[in-house]
């Protein structure tokens, strides 16, 4: 047996070979050429595609413009009342509050409502704000928060579509939880003034001696007022002792006897911060008062005999 090729058929091999690698080679590019075309066409039908796609979002964009330039152009504020509500409206300030409010929504084209009792009474207040939205379709809410028991309140209708606001009270902080649905809310700074109100007395009263703070009632505006009072005097003025808030409630006569009260059981009084502005305000008027020359503070206004 013989180990070796008659060349004839090395010859006729290689020529086999020869054609089998260039008929892979032209099937290889055949491939990649279909390929390449495919990938073409394919990227040029997406493109058109989301060409389209981005045509019919601008289209609708437009419509939707237009239609809220038409909603607009019919809207009338006079159809779409809007309220706010409050308590103890024979308060001086929140006859301020009311005021802004009914001025500016007058200003602004709308029919403003009030619900407020004379009364510091929050649940007389609810009844009122309840049957008033039901009664007069509010289309907007100004919702005074007088204590977390509001919070039920700003949901429900805010939850109705109602847009809800509040003022006198910043809610910031863990406060916002706790009453979702709020939509915004507009206040002057508590602690500012708390600060502001606790140095200007502190100076009045030659930094020494008893001051007196009041609350009228615990909640977070008075609350933020008093803690920034107290914490500013502690701070800035060691030589002055500051007693600790009390509650006075929203008499007047009432809170002019405790205001009594707290003075005969410190004698050695010097001035006080009411964060309600009522009691040492009118309180200040009594001889007492007048004898010992206290320097009475209260918001964001001061007063001395």
């Amino acid at each position: 047996m013989s180990y070796f090729i008659k060349p004839s058929n090395s010859t006729k091999e290689r020529k086999m070979k020869k054609i089998l690698v260039v008929s892979i080679v032209t099937l290889l590019a055949l491939a990649m050429i279909f390929v390449g075309v495919s990938c073409k066409t394919a990227t040029a039908a997406e493109t058109t595609a989301a060409a389209a796609e981005t045509t019919a979002a601008a289209a609708e964009t437009t419509a939707a413009a237009a239609e809220t330039t038409a909603a607009a152009a019919e809207y009338d504020p006079k159809d779409n009342p809007i309220a706010i509500g409050m308590f103890l409206k024979s308060h001086p300030t929140v006859q301020m509050m009311i005021a802004g409010f009914l001025v500016g929504a007058e200003k602004l084209g709308y029919k403003p409502l009030l619900f407020a009792p004379d009364e510091a009474d929050a649940q007389k207040a609810y009844g009122l704000l309840e049957a008033g939205m039901a009664q007069h379709g509010v289309k907007g809410l100004c919702q005074y928060l007088f204590d977390e028991s509001a919070a039920q309140y700003v949901k429900k209708y805010s939850d109705q579509g109602i847009p809800v606001v509040t003022a006198h009270t910043a809610v910031v902080g863990d406060m916002v939880k706790t009453y979702p649905g709020l939509t915004a809310w507009a206040a002057c700074s508590a602690t500012a003034y708390g600060a502001e109100a606790a140095r200007y007395i502190a100076d009045a009263v030659g930094g020494k001696g008893t001051i007196a703070v009041t609350e009228g009632s615990f909640n977070p505006t008075e609350d933020a007022a008093a803690n920034s009072f107290i914490e500013t005097i502690k701070a800035e003025y060691p030589d002055i002792k500051v007693l600790d808030p009390q509650e006075e409630g929203f008499d007047t006569p009432v809170a002019i006897q405790k205001a009594t009260a707290i003075m005969q059981a410190n004698p050695g009084i010097v001035g006080a911060f009411s964060t309600r502005s009522w009691s040492f305000n009118m309180g200040r008027r009594s001889e007492k008062y007048r004898q010992k020359n206290c320097s009475f503070g209260h918001g964001c206004k001061w007063h001395k005999p």
